[in-house]
């Protein structure tokens, strides 16, 4: 499943969705995702995902990162600065800055196929 299809969704949405497109109970998923090689955990992919997106909106937009945090499904800015600080190691204001100097290069983006890239699992989610 690529990181594109749940950038913008809150987790309890998503993973029930999911998991009733797919003919399964969520238990089921998440135990299918348990079982694809690598040790994350569906809701950490999820959070992963919408984590790299904040990333690339923060870079490439002039979105607040308020309405950056409600975009991605989030209810609380505070939670989702703790969740973000977590994943980039700093703030998503300090991020923007600190990223807004260095020269622009190719990044990789959530959808970027290249070894090492976001989206590193779910090759085999897809077959979920």
């Amino acid at each position: 499943m690529p990181c594109w299809k749940i950038r913008s969704t809150r987790h309890r949405d998503f993973i029930p969705a999911l998991a009733q497109e797919m003919g399964l109970s969520v238990r089921q998923l998440h135990g299918l995702f348990a079982q694809l090689p690598g040790s994350e955990s569906l809701l950490g992919y999820i959070t992963r995902c919408r984590l790299a997106y904040a990333q690339e909106l923060l870079l490439t937009s002039r979105l607040d990162i308020g309405r950056i945090a409600r975009q991605l499904g989030y209810g609380s800015l505070s939670h989702f600065s703790a969740q973000f600080r977590r994943f980039a190691q700093c703030s998503p204001s300090a991020y923007r800055q600190q990223e807004a100097g260095r020269p622009q290069t190719t990044a990789a983006t959530p959808n970027d196929a290249s070894p090492g890239a976001v989206d590193a699992k779910p090759s085999g989610a897809e077959r979920v």
